[in-house]
């Protein structure tokens, strides 16, 4: 979503997906699929891990957040979001 967002942004002529999750659920199908074909049998198989957001220390909180631009800086564009402990929400920005 925060690629979209940034294509809607930075590109003319990108238009934003009507289904969302839709979208997202086709793509982690795709990935699933080609993780378990082999195109070459003899090589191992590699092991996926999926990285994900991870608890803060109780009674912190978290800040995650990213940035793009285009060209030399002409274009610009930052958000990011602060979390608890329990991973709830606290106050975002763009």
């Amino acid at each position: 979503m925060w690629t979209w967002r940034n294509k809607s942004i930075f590109e003319e002529n990108f238009q934003q997906p009507n289904n969302h999750v839709l979208v997202i659920q086709n793509f982690v199908q795709k990935i699933d699929l080609c993780s378990n074909q082999r195109l070459h049998p003899n090589f191992p198989m590699k092991e996926t891990i999926y990285i994900g957001w991870k608890k803060s220390p109780e009674g912190w909180i978290k800040l995650n957040s990213d940035g793009a631009c285009k060209g030399s800086g002409e274009y610009s564009g930052c958000g990011g979001l602060f979390r608890n402990t329990e991973g709830r929400w606290l106050k975002g920005y763009i």
